[in-house]
């Protein structure tokens, strides 16, 4: 049975056939390197727990492709709603770890948050708001380019909120 085009979820198992190969191979690529930069951190005493860095890796890559995956199937009609949520988080958990100046390890993390023992940068999260606001922008006013170039148009609507989580 296929899905719908409308359908929130529109799982597509021949991804390789169907999706970008370029975007692919560069997402393969990427893997490679990240793996050979796992590999030239892992120093000579780590030799005996070389395994547990290639499992977390492993674990983390496998994360991050479902995840891929997710985004992939997901119907784009959903991220232009989510857009002003995804602001609005990124530019609480900005103000929140410029607030709170995190300890982690006994050294100073300003720059991480950590939520249920979790730690992360809230400026990751910014810069896909930023990307999501962008193309959110560009959707918007696509159809009328002049109107997208006026200077209340890229004050207001795409610069002001940028500028704030920045």
């Amino acid at each position: 049975m296929k899905n719908k085009p409308d359908a929130l979820l529109n799982i597509d198992l021949n991804i390789l056939r169907h999706g970008d190969k370029v975007i692919w191979g560069v997402v393969i690529l990427l893997l490679l390197f990240s793996l050979l930069g796992v590999i030239s951190t892992s120093t000579i005493r780590q030799v005996s727990s070389i395994s547990s860095v290639f499992i977390t890796f492993a674990r983390d890559v496998l994360v991050g492709v479902f995840m891929l995956l997710l985004t992939y199937w997901l119907n784009y009609r959903l991220y232009r709603g989510l857009t002003w949520i995804v602001v609005v988080l990124s530019i609480g958990a900005l103000v929140w770890a410029f607030a709170s100046g995190t300890v982690i390890g006994g050294q100073s993390a300003g720059r991480w948050v950590r939520i249920f023992g979790v730690s992360f940068q809230p400026s990751a999260f910014a810069l896909i708001a930023m990307v999501m606001f962008t193309a959110r922008y560009l959707e918007k006013y696509s159809r009328d380019p002049v109107r997208m170039l006026t200077w209340k148009r890229l004050v207001i609507d795409l610069w002001g909120p940028v500028l704030l989580m920045f």
